[in-house]
């Protein structure tokens, strides 16, 4: 479980970060999560305030977010046989099943934009729901029918994450308990994304991880990029998606606080259309994505009640959420940065020889993870 004082911690210097700030701006809201407030200011407005606080850190939130884009494989409809296919033995789920690791016990936080993820594999799954920056939708003509990917966005990320349908389909922690969090349909403001991680971080149990389904499509945020180190530093860890972009990896997923995930196809190759680095992060060059999961070609379940394939780095962010979180429930009394340094320390090396710009550390291996960490090497400066 994890420890209340941490975010306790977090919270509490974030509050009074912005009550310093509230003094000077008494209309201001304050964003505990980001250290600071949001407030509507004229141009001469804010002059005087710089001119009164030159220290002060400003920053026009104007960018949108949108949900990370996902690439259609088949809508045929699939009954996956309980069998554990193969990104799921790709991923060592088979290890956690063997010792009966399910998810019991841990959370994940889900911020996505607003897509239906109603379906039987995911009946009972999500503990807690918020909206934030919805509004009744105006009446529209209807669209000429089209192969939606919507599913794609949140509903068969979910399902591998965490779904069970007795018979038919096995997610990876179907007894984690899921917070979801979900924003205005496109596009997404700065401050609606800091109510929804604010909203996570104080839960009566915070999640232990936060999986996020939307990014910006340039620069993050100052103030996101905060809170996310925030979210981090208090032991809840921020997964994102490297994005279908092969040629660059951009937004929150190029933040060194995200665990940034590439996708692979079954023969544990990066897929085409997975980001890539180089990231540079405050003029300093860092390796990113952080690791690779499964992502192409991968059953989940789709709108139409059924299952399908579907890919992108959405749905490798997924396996490594569950994969995460399942190690969390075996080693529940250690640190996370310790986890996921073994995760590094131990991963399966499938591209260029060492830590690179196409799939990271590489494969996470749960079991030789695990063990590391449960055994660790005396003769190495990386033993605990």
């Amino acid at each position: 479980m994890l420890p209340e004082s941490p975010v306790k911690a977090v919270l509490t210097e974030g509050k009074s970060a912005a009550a310093t700030l509230q003094q000077l701006l008494p209309s201001a809201r304050a964003v505990a999560v980001a250290g600071g407030v949001i407030v509507d200011l004229s141009d001469e407005q804010l002059e005087q305030l710089l001119a009164a606080s030159p220290d002060l850190i400003v920053e026009e939130l104007a960018a949108e977010m949108q949900p990370i884009k996902t690439l259609e494989v088949s809508r045929k409809v699939a009954s996956p046989s309980v069998t554990l296919s193969w990104n799921y033995d790709q991923c060592g789920l088979a290890w956690f099943k063997e010792m009966g690791i399910t998810g019991q016990g841990m959370r994940l936080g889900v911020i996505a934009q607003n897509h239906a993820y109603a379906h039987v594999a995911l009946k009972g799954r999500v503990k807690t729901v918020q909206e934030f920056g919805l509004k009744p939708p105006a009446p529209q003509p209807q669209p000429a029918p089209q192969r939606a990917v919507n599913d794609l966005h949140l509903l068969h990320p979910l399902g591998i994450f965490g779904g069970f349908d007795e018979g038919r389909f096995y997610g990876l922690a179907p007894e984690a308990e899921i917070s979801l969090a979900v924003l205005s349909a496109k596009p997404t403001k700065v401050d609606t994304f800091l109510d929804a991680l604010e909203w996570l971080m104080q839960l009566p149990e915070p999640p232990h991880a936060i999986l996020i389904c939307t990014d910006f499509s340039g620069t993050a945020p100052v103030a996101v990029a905060r809170a996310l180190f925030a979210c981090r530093n208090a032991g809840i860890v921020p997964i994102i998606a490297a994005g279908n972009n092969p040629n660059s990896i951009t937004g929150l997923a190029a933040l060194p606080c995200c665990i940034t995930v590439a996708a692979t196809d079954r023969w544990k190759q990066r897929a085409l259309f997975s980001g890539q680095g180089p990231v540079t992060f405050e003029g300093q060059k860092i390796v990113k994505p952080d690791f690779c999961e499964p992502g192409s070609a991968v059953m989940g379940p789709t709108d139409a009640k059924d299952y399908r394939l579907g890919s992108g780095t959405l749905q490798a962010a997924a396996h490594f959420a569950g994969i995460y979180l399942l190690t969390r429930q075996v080693l529940p009394d250690s640190d996370p940065e310790i986890i996921l340094n073994a995760m590094r320390l131990t991963a399966q090396d499938i591209a260029d020889q060492g830590i690179d710009d196409m799939v990271g550390y590489g494969l996470p291996v749960p079991a030789a993870a695990v063990n590391y960490i449960m055994n660790p090497p005396t003769d190495s400066g990386n033993a605990y």
